[in-house]
């Protein structure tokens, strides 16, 4: 059976969010600053260390920040969600409408409507999940979700930073090796020319 997106977590969005983030501000920030560095060094192994430096740091200062921001965000919503909690327990009525007058503003009918609040207002679970959903437009999430998304932008922004930096990698290190073999040759050829004198 085809499994459709809108059926998946509602967590895949944030994730998709951090990778194309990390990757896209990994890229720029290591391109930019491996640019002006190798420009004004004129060295290629200063590129290299550099621009590993500022990957790790940036990867690690991104991904905690990633945490502390959707750690907050999950906080402030619960914070919200146990506001409206007490709400539904001292204004069950109010409650009651407001939940109703979304019903009929989606395009219910106004007695399925009155139905639907009718049977939501019995249940102070159900009743909350639909105010969180509908008044407070929060879908549910886990306090480790927070966690996960800091890995996703912190392996992101690490693979993003890579793009640029390897190859100036390979390219210096393609020049070391044709300089080891000039070298090489150079010895070996005042070698033979040294003998022919003799």
């Amino acid at each position: 059976m085809t499994r459709y997106e809108h059926h998946r977590s509602t967590s895949i969005g944030s994730r998709i969010r951090e990778v194309v983030f990390g990757m896209e501000d990994g890229m720029v920030s290591t391109l930019g600053a491996i640019t002006g560095i190798a420009i004004g060094s004129q060295d290629q192994y200063t590129v290299i260390l550099s621009g590993t430096v500022i990957i790790a740091v940036e990867s690690i200062s991104m991904s905690i920040g990633s945490y502390i921001s959707n750690r907050s965000e999950y906080e402030v919503n619960q914070r919200r969600i146990a506001e409206e909690k007490e709400e539904i327990a001292d204004f069950p009525e109010q409650e009651k409408e407001e939940l109703l007058q979304m019903f009929i503003r989606d395009g219910w009918p106004a007695g399925l409507a009155r139905e639907m609040s009718e049977t939501a207002s019995k249940d102070p679970g159900l009743m909350l999940n639909e105010m969180t959903h509908r008044e407070l437009l929060i879908t549910h999430a886990s306090p480790k979700d927070a966690l996960i998304n800091s890995l996703f932008m912190f392996i992101s922004y690490i693979t993003g930073g890579l793009l640029p930096l390897v190859p100036s990698t390979c390219h210096a290190y393609i020049y070391c090796n044709n300089l080891n073999w000039f070298v090489w040759d150079w010895c070996r050829c005042h070698q033979i020319f040294q003998r022919r004198l003799v």
